[in-house]
């Protein structure tokens, strides 16, 4: 979603619920936050226009969504392009932030 490039990008595995179980997901929270509001308030500048937004889904309440997306491990963060996904960043490994805004910014 660079450039002007209309797209959203959602995390898939990282919900308030997960926060409590899985600390792979937890300690990607406050980044992926973070990221998604700067991300957001740069790149939508249009009144009634959002071309990139950034969600999170709990696939311990959501699990028919994270099945049907392929989530598999833990934080996933799918990256979409006109409702396409162009790429996949899975986490769970040591400095999952730095990886994700390495990932995020490449």
């Amino acid at each position: 979603a660079r450039g002007g490039a209309r797209g959203s990008l959602r995390g898939v595995g990282g919900g308030q619920g997960a926060r409590y179980w899985w600390a792979a997901c937890d300690t990607l929270i406050q980044p992926f936050e973070q990221l998604g509001e700067k991300w957001e308030s740069e790149r939508n500048v249009g009144v009634f226009l959002q071309d990139v937004r950034f969600v999170y889904v709990d696939c311990a309440v959501s699990k028919v969504l994270c099945n049907e997306q392929g989530v598999d491990d833990y934080p996933t963060v799918h990256r979409y392009v006109r409702g396409q996904r162009v790429a996949v960043w899975t986490g769970g490994g040591a400095n999952d932030a730095e990886r994700f805004r390495v990932w995020l910014e490449g």
